[in-house]
């Protein structure tokens, strides 16, 4: 299990084998959302607005797990902003370590995390951000890839 925790710390601490990020992240209607969510993993977080006060104060994120397959997870997390039309890391998470504990989320499941978005480090104007988590699938043969999954919210 030891072994195990430290592959996944590897894994999730190191920004390799990731999957491209998406450009765009368009809004779906609730019944398109609901059937694309079938067999997939997906995050939440509410509300999807905030106000720059209250981006001090730590949310709640839940990964769900619809697929058939347990998949694996750590705190990791960060925080994009959109800029001319490309997304950019926030740099208060381009040196942020934490801790590597993995998490295994069965399928019909979920997982909720306390984010914290660094508001006493980066000066949030309004606009669109996005966070951005990875999780490994069980079935993937070593190295493992990460796929990132994005959550999209609005600072007014």
């Amino acid at each position: 299990m030891c072994y195990f925790l430290c592959i996944l710390s590897l894994c999730l601490g190191c920004n390799g084998n990731k999957e491209k990020s998406p450009q765009s992240g368009k809004e779906l209607t609730d019944s398109r959302a609901d059937s694309i969510r079938e067999n997939s993993v997906f995050l939440t977080l509410h509300p999807k607005v905030f106000t720059v006060s209250q981006l001090k104060e730590k949310a709640g994120l839940t990964m769900t797990n619809k697929t058939s397959e347990p998949i694996t997870t750590g705190e990791s997390y960060s925080i994009e902003y959109l800029e001319d039309g490309k997304w950019k890391m926030l740099e208060a998470f381009e040196e942020l370590f934490f801790i590597s504990i993995g998490y295994q989320i069965t399928p019909g499941n979920a997982k909720e995390f306390k984010v914290g978005f660094l508001a006493d480090k980066h000066k949030y104007r309004a606009g669109q951000y996005r966070i951005v988590k990875s999780y490994m699938k069980e079935k993937d043969l070593p190295p493992k890839t990460l796929h990132n999954i994005y959550f999209n919210f609005l600072v007014r």
